[in-house]
């Protein structure tokens, strides 16, 4: 975790916080682009095939995941794009970020799938 946030505490000096915070302005804008759509199809298929309700949210759960994947990805290119000259290693910090985030939204689907949702249909 130390070798992380020093590496953090790098990126964020050499290319600063705007521009930071501008990449991942870019990667939600983006990434939303993509899987807003997804996420509307698989709202209407959990409404009309509600019997198959768990495999629906295993499904968005994945698609989370993919959305973490794809708005990170967009987000280190926005960053490269800005600075192509930048000799910090983007993908080592951007994959730890991406773990993070992956694990956090397993947490929550599973919290979901196993407590919530039993709750909700009975």
């Amino acid at each position: 975790m130390r070798a992380f946030m020093e590496e953090w505490k790098k990126a964020r000096s050499e290319f600063g916080l705007k521009k930071i915070l501008d990449a991942f302005f870019g990667g939600w804008m983006f990434s939303s682009l993509i899987f807003i759509p997804i996420y509307i199809i698989l709202g209407e298929a959990l409404l009309v095939y509600m019997y198959l309700l768990y495999t629906i949210v295993v499904l968005m759960i994945l698609v989370t995941m993919g959305y973490v994947i794809v708005f990170l990805k967009f987000s280190k290119k926005a960053l490269l794009l800005k600075k192509p000259e930048s000799q910090i290693n983007l993908n080592k910090i951007f994959f730890k970020i991406m773990l993070y985030l992956n694990g956090l939204v397993l947490l929550i689907g599973l919290i979901f799938i196993l407590f919530i949702i039993p709750r909700l249909l009975v």
